[in-house]
């Protein structure tokens, strides 16, 4: 970000010096609020890595009220790989069950809300 005066000279140094304070004032807003949008985006493409498609999938259906057993059908593997993929969602989104996995992974954004 940079500033210059509609002026020249000591008009121009006087013009900053005199604004000295607002300056300021906008040039930490401005760093303030772009921080925070390079930090917004870095956490949600890091986010949007955290979880396989396979374990988004998993917990979309999990989001709908579907059995582990009702899972393994629709997407025609074993009830074993369902559950393995649950608990590698579960650990990787630091939770103890199913529904705080669900309700994590839709707080962030992992998974759509229907």
């Amino acid at each position: 970000m940079s500033l210059v005066p509609d002026a020249s000279g000591a008009e121009a140094a006087e013009i900053m010096r005199a604004n000295r304070d607002l300056i300021h004032l906008l040039a930490l807003y401005y760093h303030n609020h772009s921080s925070a949008i390079l930090l917004e985006r870095s956490q949600a493409s890091r986010t949007k890595s955290l979880l396989t498609p396979r374990e988004q999938e998993i917990l979309s259906w999990l989001a709908r009220g579907k059995t582990t057993w009702e899972i393994s059908e629709i997407l025609v593997t074993s009830e074993k790989t369902v559950v393995f993929h649950i608990e590698n969602a579960k650990r990787k989104l630091g939770v103890f069950n199913r529904t705080h996995a669900v309700v994590k992974a839709l707080m962030l954004g992992l998974i759509p809300l229907d």
